[in-house]
């Protein structure tokens, strides 16, 4: 049909499947950029290769431990950073990483900004240590969320739409639940 679309979004996840460019940004900032493929295959910016740890993993269960996360912050809006923007939260950082900052280098169908591009994936932070674990649900407790015969409809009665009919459900302290539908 000769249209492109811009998608922008942080679902990382869908990014990888319905685009073909991916760009990464960062305070601001595009900081790699490239086939979507190279991106998440071999990236080469730390904060990218950050992203990318940080996602879960098919078949990885909740209780196998925590996601990976990234320590540390952006700069925040409308802060003048000298150097590069990740330099505080990156592990490959040398000083010219906080004097001098990078210009997006050129490596063929992709770029970087980033001055250690051939070593990114070793330059994001590591995950902090596991949170100490919450102690088992309590039942002889009363639930701190409690719903019964939740029901929702929509539209009017000549073309109702029902969203919810006779829904039920418990929550106890320590406890998530996630709602799909």
């Amino acid at each position: 049909f000769a249209t492109s679309i811009l998608f922008i979004s942080h679902n990382l996840a869908v990014i990888s499947q319905v685009c073909d460019r991916v760009g990464v940004l960062y305070a601001g900032q595009v900081i790699e950029e490239g086939p979507t493929e190279e991106i998440f295959g071999d990236p080469r910016h730390p904060y990218t290769a950050g992203l990318i740890r940080c996602l879960p993993r098919q078949g990885r269960r909740k209780g196998s431990g925590s996601l990976e996360s990234m320590a540390g912050s952006p700069p925040a809006p409308g802060d003048v950073v000298r150097g590069c923007s990740f330099a505080p939260r990156c592990r490959l950082a040398e000083e010219n990483c906080r004097t001098d900052a990078p210009p997006l280098y050129d490596l063929g169908d992709r770029a970087s900004r980033c001055h250690y591009h051939e070593r990114a994936q070793s330059g994001a932070s590591p995950a902090p240590a596991d949170p100490p674990a919450i102690a088992g649900v309590d039942r002889r407790q009363p639930p701190i969320l409690r719903a019964i015969g939740v029901s929702k409809t929509f539209g009017d009665a000549h073309q109702p739409v029902r969203a919810l009919h006779d829904v039920s459900l418990e929550l106890w302290p320590g406890e998530t639940l996630g709602l799909v539908g």
